[in-house]
């Protein structure tokens, strides 16, 4: 009987890392967005990034892509590509941020999101290869 526990615990403590796999970058390049835009983990969250030459937004979910709500909660994106900005992005809707940009000019941007939900700790997404929708 000892043994079985022992093997039943082994498992529980490796499905964990299983999990947080099948959240990886490639799965979720794979995966489509529902707005059309980029997804990426930031901690518990899944954020997609829509980029447009005046706006970028931000959807936040949850792993099972189910929309939380952002009353509270605020974040910043910083875009580096033909044009480095920072855009303070302010609850617009259910589950979305959003923020206005000065303009973009068209090309491929790198950006990072530091996203901060009401009442968690800050949390951070990288994206690279991002276009304007």
């Amino acid at each position: 009987m000892k043994c079985y526990v022992l093997i039943v615990i082994t498992l529980l403590a490796m499905l964990p890392g299983k999990m947080l796999l099948a959240h990886d970058n490639a799965t979720l390049d794979a995966m489509k967005a529902p707005n059309g835009g980029m997804l990426r983990m930031a901690g518990a969250y899944h954020v997609e990034l829509v980029l447009q030459t005046n706006q970028a937004s931000v959807y936040v979910s949850d792993h099972a892509d189910k929309a939380l709500a952002v009353r509270g909660s605020s974040a910043e994106l910083t875009l580096l590509g033909p044009a480095r900005q920072q855009v303070r992005l302010q609850p617009a809707g259910a589950n979305l941020l959003r923020g206005n940009i000065p303009s973009l000019p068209p090309g491929t941007y790198q950006a990072v999101l530091r996203l901060r939900m009401a009442g968690q700790q800050e949390q951070l997404a990288r994206f690279s290869g991002v276009r304007l929708k």
